[in-house]
C-alpha cells in the first residue's frame, strides 16, 4: 500500500512545491490543490481519514472537507485529475504543474452548519472549531451568521432536505433537544414533524410497491 508519505514525495517532484510547504499551514490554493490529490490517492487505497490526517498533519475533519471540495478544485485547476494520475502513477518527473490563482470558495452544508452550532452550544469556541477544519475563524463566523439567517426566515421550514439532515443528524448521535435548540424548535415540534416525515415515507413506500 502506498503511504501518504510516499505521495508527499513524489508530489514534491511533481510540482514545485516542497514537503514542508505541503505539510506546512499554508492555505494557498495551489497547495491545497496538491493536498487533495494527496488524500484522494491515499484514501483510494484504504488508508483512513484519521490516519492520513496523522500523516499529513491535518485533523481528519480537514482531511474530510478537502476532498469534498474536488469539483471545486476541478473548476479552479484543470490539472487537477492529471495530478491525481501522476502522482498514482509516479511519473512525475514528465509533469508540468502550473498554479492555479483563484481563491478556494469554501461551500458549507446545513448538516456542517447544525453541528458547529451544536459544538459552539456546548461550549467549544469558534476558533477551536475553526482550526479543526482547516478553515478560518471568520470566514465560520460569517458562514454561521448567513445560516442562522436563512433558516429563521425559511417559509416553510420543514422541508424534504430539512427531515433528512434531523433524521441524519439523529442517526449520528445527536439528542433532539440539541438540534431543536439549534434550529430555534421545541423537542416536541421536531419530534412531530419527524414522525410525519417517516409516516409518510411509509405510505410512499406502500403505495408504490416493487
Amino acid at each position: 500500500m502506498i503511504t501518504v508519505r510516499e505521495l508527499i514525495d513524489r508530489a514534491a517532484v511533481a510540482t514545485d512545491m516542497t514537503a514542508a510547504n505541503i505539510l506546512g499551514p499554508s492555505r494557498e490554493v495551489a497547495i491545497c490543490i496538491v493536498r487533495c490529490a494527496i488524500y484522494r490517492i491515499a484514501y483510494d487505497n484504504g488508508v483512513s481519514l484519521s490516519q492520513i490526517g496523522r500523516r499529513a498533519g491535518r485533523h481528519h475533519s480537514s482531511v474530510m472537507n478537502a476532498l469534498s471540495q474536488e469539483n471545486v478544485y476541478r473548476k479552479i485547476n484543470p490539472q487537477y485529475d492529471s495530478l491525481v494520475k501522476t502522482l498514482r502513477d509516479n511519473d512525475g518527473q514528465n509533469y508540468v504543474f502550473k498554479r492555479a490563482t483563484a481563491p478556494v470558495r469554501v461551500f458549507w452544508t446545513d448538516e456542517e452548519m447544525v453541528a458547529i452550532d451544536l459544538q459552539m452550544r456546548a461550549g467549544a469556541k469558534i476558533r477551536e472549531i475553526a482550526e479543526k477544519m482547516d478553515r478560518s475563524d471568520g470566514g465560520l463566523r460569517k458562514a454561521r451568521q448567513k445560516w442562522r439567517k436563512r433558516t429563521n426566515q425559511t417559509a416553510r421550514f420543514w422541508t424534504e432536505e430539512r427531515m433528512q439532515q434531523v433524521d441524519s443528524l439523529l442517526r449520528k448521535g445527536y439528542y433532539l433537544a440539541d438540534i431543536a435548540e439549534t434550529w430555534g424548535k421545541t423537542r416536541d415540534a421536531i419530534g412531530s414533524a419527524r414522525r410525519k416525515w417517516l409516516q409518510s415515507k411509509r405510505d410512499e413506500t406502500q403505495s408504490h410497491p416493487l
